[in-house]
């Protein structure tokens, strides 16, 4: 379905919608400071940011992140045509 807010003029009869999948795996390292590793993982659970922000918490700061990106497939959605009978461009997704 082509989004609403994707506007088209019939100076766009003939180009076609595409819709693009665009996807982001980030992987975050976390030092903390504590007693031993149960402490750790306890202060961990209770300051790290769910949300991928960064910022850091009482004992806990983020040092290191990085972002693995895929282009998922690019596919035709629809074509912008011009509806004589109605007078209006639409976009055409048979």
């Amino acid at each position: 379905m082509v989004d609403e807010a994707l506007y088209f003029f019939e100076k766009d009869v003939g180009k076609k919608v595409y819709e693009m999948e665009y996807e982001i795996t980030y992987a975050t390292k976390w030092q903390i400071l504590a007693e031993d590793k149960d402490q750790a993982f306890k202060i961990w659970l209770e300051n790290h940011k769910v949300d991928i922000a960064t910022e850091d918490g009482k004992d806990v700061v983020c040092s290191y992140v990085k972002d693995y990106t895929q282009i998922g497939s690019t596919k035709e959605i629809a074509k912008i045509k011009l509806d004589i009978d109605n007078d209006e461009v639409i976009a055409d997704e048979s």
